[in-house]
């Protein structure tokens, strides 16, 4: 009788797990020489049924203004992902745009212009699967530069307007 008592616990403990999670996936940048222009891509696939979620880092080289979406493709039961949450730095995206087909052959979350400090992020995703589901990603990054670098490049655009508009004086030669 003790076994069967275990076994019912283990069974009931088990259908109020918390979703799985997965251990954290690093997410490469490519960014160009001065660091001040990254994307990385990312993507999951094979999930099991039910509920999940999977967490992304990734290290932004400087500060700026950060973009991505996450797409999944709907092609049968047992491939659908539905997400019920994306969250960046505990932080929840606000933007969501879900494509408003009848039969909901894709789901996207999109974020914008979001600025982030320059360091270590991480993005968490949660939804449900339908059994063998799959999703893609993109992130996308920018740099912004600093208030002296702006303040500077604006005196420096005022010194060269004031050059251009500058009166030239006559120069009169005499001969003697």
């Amino acid at each position: 009788m003790k076994k069967f008592t275990t076994a019912g616990l283990a069974i009931a403990m088990a259908s109020f797990a918390s979703p799985v999670q997965a251990a954290d996936i690093i997410v490469p940048l490519t960014c160009n020489g001065a660091g001040t222009v990254c994307s990385g891509a990312f993507n999951l696939a094979g999930i099991g049924a039910g509920a999940f979620t999977q967490g992304f880092t990734f290290t932004l080289p400087q500060s700026g203004l950060f973009s991505g979406s996450v797409t999944t493709e709907f092609q049968d039961p047992a491939s659908d992902i539905d997400f019920t949450s994306i969250v960046i730095d505990n932080n929840a995206l606000l933007s969501y745009a879900k494509n408003p087909t009848v039969i909901e052959p894709q789901e996207r979350w999109d974020i914008s212009n979001v600025a982030l400090a320059l360091g270590g992020h991480r993005i968490d995703l949660s939804g449900n699967s339908g059994g063998f589901g799959s999703f893609a990603g993109t992130i996308s990054f920018a740099a912004v530069p600093e208030p002296a670098t702006w303040g500077l490049m604006i005196l420096g655009f005022g010194l060269v307007g004031g050059a251009l508009r500058r009166r030239r004086q006559k120069v009169s030669v005499r001969y003697a």
